[in-house]
């Protein structure tokens, strides 16, 4: 049975990759692209509208 590399030559191995930033920052963005979006969803009704 194969056996993993340490995981510091993994990672070297990935950022050896010229698509590893892109897909990083896009993971990264989605993530809290969902966050934002849960948080939109849970807020009271009330908070933040313009009505004083």
């Amino acid at each position: 049975m194969k056996t993993l590399p340490a995981p510091h030559v993994l990672m070297r191995q990935w950022l050896h990759d010229p698509h590893a930033l892109t897909v990083a920052a896009f993971a990264i963005s989605a993530l809290f692209l969902g966050i934002a979006g849960w948080v939109i969803r849970k807020r009271p009704a009330g908070i933040l509208s313009c009505e004083y």
